[in-house]
C-alpha cells in the first residue's frame, strides 16, 4: 500500500466536520495521514481539527491560514506543505463534508497504476450506485460539465466532485503556481496537464472513477448565484491555457 496523504481544506466546518469518522479511518488505514488545511475559519474548526491532532498525532497534521483564501489556495497551500514530507507517493484533497465517503479512496487506490497523474471520483448515477443529489443543483452541474468538456475539448464527466488523487511527481506542476480562482481549480489541473502533456496523452493521464456513493450535504460554499462568476472563470481558463481542438 503507498503512502497517502489526504489534504482537508476546512472554512467554517464546526458544524459539518464529522472528525470521528476521520479518526477511525485513519486508524483503520495506517498507511494513510490527514492534513487538516484550517482556511482563515472564524468558528472552532481550529480547536475541532487541534483536538484532532492531539488524538492521533503520528497521523493527523494542522495547517492554518490567517486570512480566507478559498478552497482552492487552501488545498494549494495543504499540498506544498505536505510534499515537504518525502514518504508520500500520492496526495489526495478531500471535501470536509464527507459528501464522498472516505472508502471510496481505496477505489481510486486500486486504479493508481502508470500512467495515471490524476484520478478523479465521478459521481455517475447507475445500477447500484446511490448518488443523493438535489434536482437543481444536478441540472446545473450538467449544464457546466458540458461547458467544461467542450472547452478542454476532453470527454470528462463530473470535474468538481471534491475528491481526487494524484500522483506525487505531479504535485509541483498542478500546485507551484496559483490558481485563477475559488470554484474551476479541478478544471484548472486538467488544464495544465493537457498544457504539459497535450490533450492525446491526458486522455491516458488522467481517469475518472464513478463513486458508489455520494450525498449532497448542506451547507456548500457554492451558491446558484455563483453560476455566472464560475463561466466567466472557466473563459479566463480557456484563454490562459490557449486550449484548442486538436
Amino acid at each position: 500500500m503507498p503512502k497517502i496523504i489526504i489534504i482537508v481544506p476546512c472554512y467554517n466546518e464546526a458544524k459539518r466536520l464529522d472528525i470521528d469518522e476521520f479518526l477511525a479511518f485513519l486508524s483503520e488505514n495506517p498507511d494513510m495521514d490527514a492534513c487538516f488545511v484550517n482556511d482563515g475559519s472564524t468558528d472552532a474548526t481550529h480547536d475541532i481539527i487541534e483536538n484532532a491532532k492531539s488524538a492521533n498525532p503520528a497521523q493527523v497534521k494542522t495547517l492554518h491560514l490567517q486570512h480566507n483564501s478559498g478552497k482552492a489556495e487552501s488545498i494549494r497551500q495543504g499540498m506544498l506543505e505536505s510534499l515537504l514530507c518525502p514518504d508520500y507517493e500520492w496526495f489526495a484533497y478531500w471535501d470536509a463534508d464527507l459528501a464522498t465517503p472516505l472508502d471510496e479512496i481505496h477505489r481510486l487506490v486500486k486504479c493508481a497504476h502508470e500512467p495515471l497523474y490524476l484520478l478523479m471520483c465521478s459521481r455517475v448515477k447507475t445500477l447500484g450506485a446511490t448518488i443523493d443529489r438535489h434536482v437543481h443543483r444536478h441540472i446545473i452541474g450538467r449544464v457546466m460539465a458540458t461547458l467544461i468538456s467542450n472547452i478542454l475539448h476532453l470527454p470528462v464527466y463530473d470535474t468538481q466532485c471534491g475528491a481526487k488523487l494524484i500522483r506525487r511527481q505531479e504535485i509541483d506542476t498542478l500546485f507551484s503556481e496559483k490558481f485563477l480562482g475559488r470554484w474551476l481549480f479541478d478544471v484548472e489541473l486538467i488544464a495544465r496537464i493537457q498544457k504539459k502533456y497535450s490533450k492525446d496523452k491526458t486522455n491516458t493521464h488522467v481517469l475518472e472513477v464513478p463513486v458508489r456513493k455520494w450525498q449532497d450535504i448542506a451547507g456548500s460554499k457554492l451558491k446558484f448565484r455563483h453560476v455566472f462568476s464560475t463561466i466567466a472563470e472557466l473563459l479566463r481558463i480557456h484563454w490562459k491555457y490557449n486550449i484548442r481542438k486538436k
